[in-house]
């Protein structure tokens, strides 16, 4: 028997290896940029970028919000958004009865109490520009003696507007009271305040 001693150090072998293992990588990349966004980098650019912006701006987000940009107006795929009800009403309560799907929660509790009584929702907002949530929340109006005076119903909505990832918003419809006795409603942004007049 004749036994080979195979070195390890000082191999000469084809040149072809690295090359297919290089073009590889150059696929890789050419498909991570594809054409219709390597020309237009500086064009995707959202609109709350200050003017100091780099020549190239990257296709991803960043991990960090900026101290001067409002959470709900950053893009992201996974964005909620928070919603205010305020009681200003001076003897009615409103006890949460019901909402649609998507489910959401009043925080602090189930019951908003008179004289600037709150609640808040926070719901989610859709990951692609084309979808809307909206969720209908249906609330028991009662008297200062427990007496059940009727409904108070509203929608909350949240979607994406723009390119990209889109921004988020978020609006407050469909109003209304079966409630007797001057209910007033006011809605300022993600804020309903309801009052008597």
């Amino acid at each position: 028997m004749d036994f080979e001693q195979v070195q390890i150090s000082n191999f000469q072998g084809s040149t072809m290896g690295v090359i297919l293992i290089l073009f590889i990588l150059l696929v890789i990349v050419a498909c991570t940029f594809p054409s219709g966004q390597r020309d237009n980098c500086r064009n995707n650019v959202p609109d709350f970028v200050p003017d100091f912006v780099p020549d190239f701006v990257p296709d991803f987000v960043p991990d960090f919000v900026p101290d001067c940009v409002p959470d709900d107006d950053f893009p992201s795929i996974l964005t909620t958004l928070e919603f205010n009800i305020i009681n200003n009403t001076i003897s009615r309560r409103f006890v949460f009865r019901s909402t649609t799907r998507p489910a959401v929660t009043p925080t602090p509790s189930a019951v908003i109490g008179p004289n600037g009584g709150s609640n808040q929702y926070v719901m989610q907002v859709p990951g692609n520009l084309s979808g809307t949530n909206r969720a209908t929340i249906v609330y028991n109006v009662l008297n200062s003696s427990g007496g059940n005076l009727g409904t108070f119903t509203f929608r909350l909505n949240t979607t994406r507007t723009g390119r990209g990832i889109g921004r988020a918003v978020g609006t407050i419809d469909q109003v209304s009271s079966t409630a007797p006795r001057n209910i007033r409603f006011n809605i300022t942004g993600r804020t309903l305040s309801v009052s008597e007049f």
